[in-house]
């Protein structure tokens, strides 16, 4: 079972702190969990690689 402490629990680990604008959606982060087993560590990993991925896209976005 996939807790708003362990979606938070990743989002602390990859930075992303931002309430107004946050980098991948709750949903993204319970994908995340589900897909390693609710294992934080990997889940982290796999959330900074598409935050990375989605500010390499949008490198000569004048919002990144």
């Amino acid at each position: 079972m996939i807790t708003p402490e362990m979606i938070n629990a990743v989002r602390i680990e990859v930075g992303d702190l931002s309430v107004e604008l946050p980098f991948l959606k709750d949903d993204t982060y319970t994908y995340f969990l589900e897909k390693n087993k609710e294992n934080i560590r990997k889940s982290s990993l796999d959330a900074a690689r598409v935050i990375l991925f989605n500010l390499s896209i949008n490198a000569n976005d004048r919002t990144v």
